[in-house]
């Protein structure tokens, strides 16, 4: 799932579940790996440098690949943010917990990302909690469906929450 996804699930998580942030927390950070588990498209990073028998060996590289990688990065994280703001405006819901929830949800793949360049052993478990719970269905080279698909998520997921 591209960021801008997992912003707006885990927004949309918190701001209704104000009255319980602790949860709300919990369960924006844990929706980045539901999502995930559901066949989709995301963007390959340039500059990993993936071993395809050891996926956790894989390493971000360096230079003009990496600048890359964190243009399209920020451009998704700052995209999810503004998104997930409009829809906090339509629901009625706090900002501020909004972008908690939101930086919660998108938590997990700047840990993956922390992995790739850092390592380290609560890393290697998170990573690996995260691959095994990834989807192994690609749409990678069906970016309008999959990014289809990923808008019709979030439609879905607001729809159930203005009415909840």
């Amino acid at each position: 799932m591209t960021l801008t996804t997992h912003s707006v699930i885990g927004g949309i998580i918190i701001g209704k579940l104000t009255h319980n942030p602790g949860m709300g927390f919990l369960l924006a950070f844990a929706s980045h790996f539901v999502a995930d588990a559901i066949p989709h498209w995301d963007y390959t990073l340039i500059s990993l440098e993936e071993t395809p028998l050891d996926p956790l060996a894989g390493k971000l590289g360096s230079g003009k690949t990496f600048r890359h990688d964190l243009l399209i990065i920020g451009t998704d994280a700052v995209l999810g943010l503004l998104l997930t703001t409009l829809l906090a405006g339509i629901g009625n819901f706090s900002f501020t917990f909004v972008w908690l929830g939101a930086i919660m949800a998108m938590l997990p793949d700047t840990l993956q990302f922390a992995y790739y360049r850092l390592g380290g052993p609560i890393l290697t478990y998170l990573q690996r909690f995260h691959l095994a719970i990834h989807t192994k269905t690609k749409l990678k080279n069906q970016p309008f469906l999959g990014i289809s698909l990923q808008l019709l998520l979030i439609l879905i997921i607001f729809s159930i929450t203005l009415v909840i």
